[in-house]
């Protein structure tokens, strides 16, 4: 058995590793996983992006689809930005700032920390059963974000209109508010 942990992901415990990839199962309390993994050298990277989700008073039908919408979006592959909580209204989305997201200062860059913030607001849309698309938004900056620096953004609907929706959201890391910003959408679809 393997236990390994990367960032913001719990530990996993890995069995039957193959040459090239195997199963792993993932506990935290609230549901268990099997993912393809893919071993490189002795160290173990996961097949895709995953994110496991605490989720209070929502159906789970929500939470199935805004997980599926998060995996299945190549933006947030790539940035490996995952949903950790959800609750109406509510939307928690962290990234573990790595060398790719840096900036030519050597800091986090301000677009990764606006898409996270912009993610979170759009996923806490998403609680209600609803797609909103981004019609406005600005930020302040507050704080710098280094490598290696775990930032969750945390998305809150603040007003619900017929087709417009206002949203704020408070990115935090490593104990300090990095971060605040305020979005309007507009609703395009519901679930």
């Amino acid at each position: 058995m393997i236990w390994w942990k990367e960032g913001l992901h719990d530990c996993l415990k890995i069995a039957e590793l193959g040459q090239e990839g195997g199963c792993f199962t993932v506990f935290k309390g609230y549901f268990v996983e099997e993912r393809e993994v893919i071993i490189l050298k002795n160290r173990v990277k996961l097949k895709g992006l995953f994110s496991l989700i605490s989720q209070q008073g929502l159906p789970e039908d929500i939470v199935q689809w805004i997980e599926e919408v998060n995996q299945n979006t190549p933006f947030h592959l790539l940035t490996e930005m995952a949903v950790s909580e959800l609750q109406p209204d509510v939307a928690v989305v962290t990234v573990m700032v790595q060398e790719k997201h840096k900036n030519p200062r050597g800091i986090a860059h301000g677009g990764v920390i606006m898409s996270l913030a912009d993610t979170a607001m759009g996923m806490a849309i998403r609680t209600k059963g609803y797609v909103g698309t981004t019609v406005e938004m600005n930020i302040n900056f507050l704080e710098p974000v280094t490598v290696g620096e775990e930032i969750k953004a945390i998305g809150k609907v603040i007003k619900w209109g017929k087709n417009i929706i206002v949203c704020e959201c408070d990115v935090r890391g490593d104990e300090k508010l990095v971060a605040k910003a305020r979005g309007t959408f507009y609703l395009v679809d519901r679930k």
